[in-house]
């Protein structure tokens, strides 16, 4: 691996523990740092109140939010991958089905909006 491809794959992981970290700190409720660590980490000194929004909502909140982009980067993957094979020139003398190039054709519309 070469040391550009290292450093940006730590880049990244090191920005994922970093938005992960700020969406359980950010909200409408502050919570210091200190007191969130304390919560995860099984402390009950702090109040019930900054426990129930951590665990009930910010926990989930930010696991979904890491789970949901990773399918959407890889949902983008394949629809850059799956659907190649129709760009290859040697394809247009084979007869192709018709609801193929219209389900290639809605799919890259809907890449193009999304992105």
């Amino acid at each position: 691996m070469r040391r550009t491809t290292a450093l940006c794959m730590t880049l990244i992981a090191a920005s994922i523990g970093v938005f992960f970290l700020l969406n359980l700190l950010l909200g409408s409720v502050s919570i210091p740092l200190s007191s969130v660590w304390r919560i995860l980490w099984g402390s009950t000194d702090d109040p019930v109140v900054w426990q129930n929004i951590v665990w009930k909502s910010r926990i989930p909140q930010a696991l979904t939010a890491l789970v949901a982009g990773a399918g959407l980067a890889v949902s983008g993957l394949q629809m850059q991958t799956v659907f190649r094979w129709l760009d290859r020139p040697y394809w247009a003398s084979v007869p192709v089905p018709a609801w193929v190039w219209r389900s290639s054709f809605c799919c890259r519309a809907m890449w193009a909006v999304w992105h």
